[in-house]
């Protein structure tokens, strides 16, 4: 059992580890490249991108698995850099749904390769079939973790 285990050998430690790992070297990359946003920032604009009629902001936290209060400061900016809009919802003034510019647009587009580049560096070591298997592990972890 793994409650007898020292820190760094315990599984959900080296997961953390490898994420906290993966964001600072994507920070590194975009400050490199000088994109002027954060990952964060990239998380949403790839998952708003992802839905051409628009996402509300809810949709966009439950998807990203991102506080409420964090998407609305993430948006907020990504509306300032011009990349978001909030377009009102027929029906419900309370209501906007979440588009990307042109801008927006062109800079998903321009970042991609980038981001794929990323993702491929981290998974360089490992076959095919040890990241389909991993994909299958940290999925099971996850959803026996359901409430």
């Amino acid at each position: 059992m793994e409650i007898d285990k020292e820190l760094h050998e315990v599984l959900y430690f080296r997961i953390e580890r490898t994420m906290r790992r993966l964001k600072e070297y994507t920070r590194q990359v975009l400050k490199e490249n000088k994109y002027g946003i954060t990952i964060d920032q990239w998380i949403i604009l790839k998952r708003i991108s992802e839905d051409d009629n628009g996402i509300s902001q809810t949709d966009v936290s439950n998807s990203t698995f991102k506080d409420p209060a964090a998407i609305t400061r993430i948006i907020d900016h990504l509306c300032k850099k011009q990349l978001v809009e909030r377009l009102p919802v027929e029906n419900d003034r309370r209501a906007h749904r979440l588009v990307l510019t042109p801008l927006g647009k062109d800079l998903v587009i321009e970042m991609t390769p980038l981001i794929q580049a990323i993702r491929a560096k981290g998974i360089k070591d490992l076959k095919e079939d040890e990241v389909e298997a991993l994909k299958i592990n940290l999925d099971k972890i996850y959803h026996s973790l359901d409430k």
